[in-house]
């Protein structure tokens, strides 16, 4: 198995709310093929999404759910409701600084 190299990897969060423990989530990262599964690693394709509302979140992760409260706030402004568990990229390091 080969992993995209441009590619950071997704989160789907299954978490009814918000909270600090016993979340559920799964770490999902695109490859190039597929290939054995394990009681550890499975394959799936994804549905695409048509339309999303993205966010860019920039500061320390004690201050995300701001962002999230300014999305979930521009959706509620706007008409939009959430139609799936939400998908959630992470990037964190230096190459952030070049965006």
């Amino acid at each position: 198995m080969s992993l995209v190299s441009h590619f950071n990897g997704t989160l789907m969060d299954y978490t009814k709310g918000y909270k600090n423990s016993d979340i559920d989530i799964e770490y999902c990262e695109q490859v190039e093929q597929v290939s054995q599964e394990s009681c550890i690693i499975q394959f799936k394709h994804l549905p695409a999404v048509p339309k999303a509302l993205c966010m860019n979140h920039y500061g320390p992760y004690d201050r995300f759910y701001q962002s999230y409260a300014e999305a979930f706030a521009y959706m509620e402004e706007h008409g939009y409701a959430i139609a799936d568990h939400p998908r959630t990229s992470y990037v964190d390091g230096i190459w952030m600084m070049l965006v």
